[in-house]
């Protein structure tokens, strides 16, 4: 079998599914990591079931496996209550549900399988290099890795916090110090395989080659995050996401994840030494207050890009007392759709003649207010994305089914069904309105007040 390219494999009959999965040895290795998890199963290589959902019993994955489930995905946190899981719950009301959650590392690569591999055991070797020795690894089912560490392996409060309420921060930035420590060694790794991939290593006006131009390393987890269990299938490819001992890592081979020559022995996160992890806790909570000086200090001495800047556009600035609702709600913070909220914010301001200083300071409150906060580097991005606009555009139209309904934040008031568009919307409401092709302004003459929206 070519090793270089993931093999796609024929789909096997739902009995031969089913016979693999109630395979005793299977049952109990994917049952072993179920307890407190959210369980989220796909039927028929097609559709996930309702969440939330879970296993507290084998006799559920049983159930599951009969109701025809092809893929079995489980949460990385761990819950008091996986069942009183809601997509309306708060981030304080989400960290008192969470008693803790694993350290899950997802390895993927587009350029080849083998970059993935390198990429797993050096950051094995990292790992070992805190001191943890009970490091758990599998085969994602198609282009990657998963290297992981329990939730056991975690001392459990960390200068008297609860570390399960450390929870998206703190696996994060032990991502980003695990990304510095491989990333020259990896570097090196990657040119030995191909020396050609130095070329998609550069980055413009940097000297230094960086190997996450072409490898991924997650790290921007989200709440109720799911990873594939153990021996499930992957129906992308019809192979299994078999478990690998760290220190075999370099003699795995596709057709180990053969549904039908897997052979069920070994685990996935079921050793571990309680606090073996603490070093790597400690050096991450270093790391992270110096990367957050180097960025205090860059931005002292840098003058912010959007300073003074006011879109040339044909609006005089419209204050939020004359928000739609939708907008209003969405500046109260999101769960879901945090990306598409950001482009909706960011046009919805520059229609609305905001500058972009203004913006950046309001979208950087504005996260702040998000259950789950989305990195500021995002905002960042796509605001000099924005910046480089000759002319604003509209945010999406009122009947965009990927948005407002949605995003749960379409809350209709008896002026709503008069317009198409939240901008028009604010438009409208403030009797601001574009006269002529020179770009002369008029308000009208309702007051602009200086009432904000209610923040958190």
């Amino acid at each position: 079998m070519d090793e270089k390219t993931v093999p796609i494999m024929d789909r096997p009959t739902p009995e031969r599914i089913q016979q693999y999965y109630l395979r005793p040895e299977i049952l109990k290795h994917m049952f072993s990591i179920c307890h407190n998890k959210e369980i989220a199963p796909r039927f028929d290589a097609s559709f996930y079931g309702k969440r939330p959902s879970s296993a507290p019993f084998i006799g559920d994955l049983e159930y599951m496996v009969k109701q025809k489930a092809t893929s079995f995905h489980g949460s990385v946190e761990l819950w008091k209550n996986p069942m009183a899981l809601s997509s309306e719950l708060k981030k304080i009301e989400l960290d008192s549900l969470r008693s803790g959650w694993d350290f899950i590392l997802d390895i993927d690569c587009d350029e080849g399988f083998e970059y993935a591999r390198v990429t797993a055991m050096l950051l094995v070797s990292a790992l070992e290099s805190f001191g943890i020795k009970n490091i758990s690894a599998k085969f994602s089912g198609s282009r990657g890795i998963h290297v992981a560490v329990s939730h056991n392996s975690f001392p459990e409060k960390i200068n008297g916090v609860p570390i399960s309420r450390m929870y998206p921060e703190l696996p994060r930035n032990m991502v980003g110090l695990l990304r510095s420590v491989i990333k020259r060694r990896l570097t090196e790794k990657f040119i030995e395989i191909d020396a050609s991939v130095a070329s998609l290593l550069k980055e413009e006006g940097i000297d230094e080659l960086n190997p996450y131009n072409i490898i991924d390393v997650e790290e921007n987890w989200g709440v109720r995050h799911l990873f594939r269990l153990p021996y499930s299938f992957n129906e992308k490819t019809w192979l299994v996401s078999k478990p690998i001992a760290k220190d075999k890592i370099s003699e795995f081979k596709y057709s180990d994840a053969q549904y039908d020559k897997v052979k069920g022995d070994i685990g996935f996160l079921e050793t571990w030494e309680e606090d073996e992890a603490s070093t790597l806790v400690l050096e991450t909570m270093d790391w992270a207050d110096e990367q957050e000086a180097i960025k205090e200090k860059l931005q002292k001495n840098k003058k912010s890009a959007y300073d003074g800047k006011r879109f040339e556009g044909p609006l005089a600035k419209i204050e939020d007392t004359y928000f739609p609702p939708c907008v209003v709600n969405m500046l109260n913070g999101v769960l879901d759709g945090r990306k598409r909220a950001i482009f909706v914010l960011i046009n919805f301001f520059m229609t609305c003649g905001w500058n972009l200083k203004e913006i950046e300071e309001e979208l950087l409150e504005w996260n702040k207010r998000n259950p789950d906060p989305i990195k500021t580097v995002y905002i960042s991005t796509q605001l000099n994305y924005a910046f480089q606009r000759e002319n604003p555009i509209m945010p999406p139209n009122c009947q965009n089914k990927g948005y407002y309904s949605d995003m749960k934040v379409c809350v209709p008031n008896a002026f709503c069904p008069k317009i198409l568009n939240p901008a028009t919307y604010a438009i409208k409401k403030a009797g601001v309105y574009d006269k002529g092709k020179k770009g002369k302004k008029k308000i009208g003459k309702k007051k602009v007040t200086e009432k904000k929206v209610k923040k958190d």
